[in-house]
């Protein structure tokens, strides 16, 4: 999540945040991290989404953005990879911004 964090205190980057999520637009593409420990593992994994569609500065076209990584991100966590997380994943859309 270091990562995370850092790349959306970057000049010229929106932060995206949702519940324990961290991300960040730059460019043409939104990230979206979480930690996440599987119910059935010990080791703690960073769970990464980027949704890449084109260069903008459209604040809707970035929600947009934000919100199907969001949605995969919710869906990864709580379906592929069982996080302990996931619950810590809200429903909705991201704050961006």
């Amino acid at each position: 999540m270091e990562n995370a964090a850092r790349g959306a205190r970057e000049a010229g980057v929106n932060r995206i945040t949702l519940g324990k999520a961290e991300g960040y637009y730059k460019e043409d593409t939104a990230f979206l991290f979480v930690d996440c420990f599987a119910k059935d593992d010990e080791e703690k994994t960073l769970v990464e989404v980027d949704v890449t569609y084109e260069k903008t500065t459209d604040r809707a076209v970035i929600q947009n953005m934000a919100s199907l990584a969001a949605e995969t991100l919710r869906l990864g966590a709580r379906e592929v990879w069982d996080c302990e997380s996931a619950d810590a994943l809200p429903n909705g859309s991201p704050q961006v911004g």
